[in-house]
């Protein structure tokens, strides 16, 4: 019973180890001076917007990327 309980930490420690091989990204960062792309999601606090009344303040921008007018290109919506 040891031995079937030392083959299978065994076999778990090579399936973890197996796989931490490095993956390929999806996405790189490209420096704004590239990409033409100035932009900043700034929150400035005040009495009206704060983290107390607006709970989701900080939980990120999103951005939209996809050809949604058809003209071929890309279209980045902040």
């Amino acid at each position: 019973m040891k031995n079937l309980l030392n083959f299978a930490v065994a076999l778990m420690l090579l399936f973890v180890l197996a796989s931490c091989k490095k993956q390929n990204h999806l996405f790189e960062q490209i420096d704004a001076k590239e990409s033409g792309i100035h932009f900043s999601n700034r929150i400035i606090e005040n009495d009206s917007v704060n983290p107390i009344d607006l709970t989701n303040i900080y939980n990120g921008g999103g951005i939209g990327v996809g050809d949604f007018n058809n003209d071929g290109l890309m279209d980045l919506y902040f």
